[in-house]
C-alpha cells in the first residue's frame, strides 16, 4: 500500500539530487522530434495535489516509459533527474523538468483519484487564444462556400469558471476536431 508520507510532492523536487520518489498520474503524452534533440517522448505528470511537471525521455527509453507510465494511470517514479525548465513553449508552470534515465524505476500505485487536473485560463485573460472543455457539440454540416463543399461544426466551450464560448470550426479544423472527439470522448478539451 502506498503511503503519502513516502512520496515527495512535485512542488518539492529540485535539481540537487536524483533520488526523488514521487507518485504521479500521466495526464498526456506525445512523441516529439527536434533537430537538436532527436526523437523524444514527452509527458505531463501530476501529483495527488494537482501539481504538474513536464517529463521527457530519449528515444532509447521511449517504449519502457510508455509501458511504465500509461496515460490516466497512477505510478510511483524513483531515481529521475530534475533540471531547469526552459524554452519559449512550456507545458506546465513548474520551474523544473523531469528527465527519465536508465536508472529510473516505475512501480504501481494504489492511489485511485480520477481527477483530470485540468486548469483552464479565463477567456478574458488570454485574448485571442482559447482553451476549454467541449460543453455542447453540434453535428458536422456540409455547406457550399464559393462553390465548394466545406464541413463546419458548431460547439460551445466552457472554462473552469463556467464561462461559455460559442465556436464554429470550418474545413480541416472541423474534420480534425470531429475525428479527435470521436476517438477520445473522455478528453474533450480543445484550444
Amino acid at each position: 500500500m502506498s503511503l503519502a508520507t513516502n512520496f515527495s510532492l512535485l512542488t518539492k523536487v529540485r535539481p540537487y539530487k536524483s533520488k526523488w520518489r514521487v507518485q504521479v498520474k500521466c495526464l498526456h503524452s506525445w512523441k516529439q522530434n527536434t533537430s537538436f534533440g532527436g526523437d523524444t517522448f514527452e509527458m505531463v505528470l501530476a501529483d495527488q495535489m494537482g501539481n504538474k511537471i513536464h517529463a521527457s525521455c530519449k528515444k532509447t527509453h521511449m517504449f519502457r516509459v510508455q509501458r511504465g507510465l500509461p496515460v490516466d494511470e497512477w505510478r510511483v517514479i524513483e531515481n529521475m533527474t530534475i533540471s531547469a525548465a526552459g524554452g519559449s513553449y512550456r507545458t506546465t508552470k513548474h520551474p523544473y523538468k523531469m528527465t527519465i534515465t536508465d536508472e529510473t524505476v516505475f512501480s504501481g500505485s494504489d492511489l485511485t483519484d480520477e481527477n483530470l487536473f485540468l486548469s483552464f485560463a479565463d477567456y478574458e485573460e488570454i485574448g485571442n487564444d482559447v482553451i476549454g472543455k467541449v460543453h455542447e457539440l453540434g453535428v458536422v454540416q456540409t455547406v457550399q462556400v464559393f462553390g465548394q463543399d466545406m464541413n463546419k461544426i458548431e460547439l460551445r466551450l466552457i472554462d473552469t469558471n463556467g464561462n461559455e464560448l460559442a465556436c464554429c470550426l470550418w474545413g480541416t479544423y472541423a474534420d480534425q476536431t470531429t475525428i479527435q472527439l470521436e476517438q477520445n470522448s473522455t478528453y474533450t478539451c480543445i484550444s
